[in-house]
């Protein structure tokens, strides 16, 4: 399960600054991917960069 924090858009922002990105965002921007939260459907979309 996913902390409630989950549900804020923010904690799917694909920041790069490492002083701001959680553990969570450097483990999808690592494997390539960025994150996006589909608003008001309760899901997360991934794609992947370049």
């Amino acid at each position: 399960m996913l902390p409630n924090s989950a549900a804020r858009p923010q904690w799917w922002a694909n920041i790069t600054d490492p002083d701001q990105s959680p553990v969570q965002r450097e483990a999808w921007r690592a494997a390539g991917f960025d994150a996006f939260l589909i608003a008001g459907r309760d899901r997360v979309r991934f794609r992947r960069v370049g």
